[in-house]
């Protein structure tokens, strides 16, 4: 779906990105054009509901032109799997502008006091992607009573821009476009209809999107990230490789070496995702389909997107040490895409915990 031109503008202005540690203008209006950030929104409010599999092509898609992009383009869509987990009156509210996108964490890291027909809200939550550009932050508490009580349950809760105030903390080894800073509140108040579990459907709740599993949902979108910058590195190698074929075979067969290794690591990482793009796609038909996915089912895709994004890991690794000194220099393609992928490839769903 990305054009040569808008796929060199996005990488042009990546180089400013790692600078200014956020999207240029230039990429948000093209991001809001093609209403990215509303893949998971009702067509009601604006969106392109897209079915999850397509989603994910998307989503590798723009982290190959990318990392910091497709990681924000992936983070700005998932938003709007809490579309259904609140009425429509507030998911109007927040998802029909045009410029509509999240930023938040999962991080159950502040509490919300009952009071007013709402909820008072104070904490601080790292890792928000996003910051500068969202225009609602979500964000997890645990609720309390107004005696200060925890009654045990935790309560996202949807804070406007004017509530929080942005620490920008984002210092990363790569990534370094996705301003993923901390945000923090204190004694905002937040009605409750602004408030949702995501185990709750007050509205669409119809469509399959918003009734797919949650954990697998967010996983596989992350393995995607992971998939498209993979393929970035592959083509950066090889082109790499194809520059300096003459003078590496200063030492007869180097570049045939270098070859036969990207080749090799690369060819069992297709595989890889072959199987992950089987998985997804036959796990979605079934949900689709009205049979539900078994705690087998998640089980399964956990695994898979775990086992993926290790393999995309390990083949860029046993490449990088072959290409020479070059790679190593601050400012190469080549070290900025090995970077984003260890960093993409440390966010908690894609660690070994969930095999």
């Amino acid at each position: 779906m990305f054009e040569p031109q808008i796929v060199n503008l996005i990488r042009e202005q990546a180089k400013v990105n790692e600078t200014t540690g956020e999207l240029s203008p230039e990429v948000l209006a093209y991001i809001y054009k093609h209403r990215l950030f509303k893949l998971f929104v009702p067509k009601e409010f604006g969106g392109n509901l897209t079915p999850l599999p397509e989603a994910l092509k998307i989503f590798a898609e723009a982290a190959k032109i990318d990392g910091s992009f497709g990681w924000l383009v992936t983070i700005g869509a998932g938003g709007g799997f809490f579309v259904s987990s609140l009425t429509k009156e507030a998911g109007r509210e927040i998802f029909y502008p045009e410029n509509a996108v999240i930023a938040g964490s999962g991080q159950a890291t502040g509490k919300a006091v009952k009071k007013d027909g709402g909820y008072y809200v104070t904490g601080n939550w790292r890792y928000c992607s996003g910051a500068p550009h969202a225009t609602t932050f979500t964000a997890n508490c645990v609720i309390e009573d107004e005696t200060g009580e925890e009654d045990g349950q935790i309560r996202s809760v949807a804070l406007a821009p004017n509530q929080i105030k942005i620490i920008k903390d984002w210092n990363a080894l790569g990534l370094n476009g996705t301003a993923s800073h901390t945000i923090i509140t204190e004694n905002a108040f937040v009605p409750k209809e602004r408030t949702f579990s995501i185990y709750e459907k007050l509205s669409f709740s119809e469509e399959p999107i918003y009734n797919f599993p949650f954990l697998p949902f967010s996983q596989t979108s992350f393995t995607a990230i992971v998939i498209g910058m993979c393929r970035h590195f592959f083509e950066e190698a090889r082109e790499l490789a194809d520059k300096r074929a003459v003078s590496w075979d200063v030492i007869p067969g180097r570049s045939k070496f270098v070859f036969e290794q990207i080749e090799t690591a690369e060819k069992r990482f297709n595989e890889m995702i072959k199987a992950f793009e089987q998985m997804v796609g036959e796990k979605w038909m079934k949900h689709t389909e009205g049979d539900g996915l078994t705690e087998d089912d998640e089980r399964e895709l956990s695994a898979i997107c775990v086992d993926t994004a290790a393999a995309g890991r390990q083949a860029v690794n046993e490449v990088f040490p072959c290409l020479g000194m070059e790679v190593i220099k601050e400012g190469n393609i080549i070290l900025a895409i090995w970077k984003d992928i260890q960093t993409a490839g440390q966010h908690l769903l894609l660690s070994p915990i969930f095999k």
